[in-house]
């Protein structure tokens, strides 16, 4: 099966979303179709405290992994909130497996990509756990203040920097690793 796209209205993304759910169902046709809104989740600072809020990755599209692109347009192309899959010359467009595979690893079973632990030894970003882990190299940029990196994800051709949240840890000395 391969990644397709399927453009919608912004910030209508998790609704079209169940919809496309409940209609496949209708159609017996869960099994030939795998969907996820890819999110993030961030810390942010409101009146003083710190709260966790999910952030669509790419606002306005939704992933649909399937064998039959056409047959799932056709299926949900009623819905009204659902403009159209992404296409190229009256083709549906696959989304390149480099493309997708950063962003599919990273994701949980929510689709949410989570708070990875990192600390920074000579200049260098070190991830210790969670989604980032084995991808370091895709790490741009680092906001110590907003405890954010900027990660390189590339989605329809293009470059696009995306905040991720990250926990910045203190590495542990000598003294402490001995205890």
């Amino acid at each position: 099966m391969n990644w397709h796209a399927v453009y919608v209205q912004t910030s209508k993304e998790d609704i079209v979303h169940k919809q496309i759910i409940k209609l496949l169902e209708y159609y017996n046709y869960t099994e030939k179709c795998e969907l996820i809104v890819p999110k993030r989740k961030l810390k942010e600072q409101h009146k003083g405290k710190t709260i966790d809020v999910y952030k669509i990755m790419f606002p306005g599209y939704i992933l649909v992994k399937t064998n039959d692109p056409w047959d799932v347009y056709q299926k949900v192309r009623q819905l009204e909130n659902l403009y159209r899959f992404l296409s190229s010359d009256y083709q549906i467009q696959e989304i390149h497996q480099s493309e997708i595979a950063n962003i599919i690893n990273m994701v949980d079973e929510k689709g949410v990509i989570g708070i990875s632990d990192i600390f920074i030894e000579n200049d260098i970003i070190k991830v210790t756990d969670g989604p980032l882990c084995n991808y370091t190299g895709l790490i741009k940029k680092l906001d110590k203040h907003k405890q954010r990196v900027k990660v390189l994800f590339k989605f329809q051709g293009q470059d696009r920097l995306i905040d991720l949240s990250v926990n910045i840890l203190r590495k542990p000395n000598e003294e402490e690793i001995k205890q």
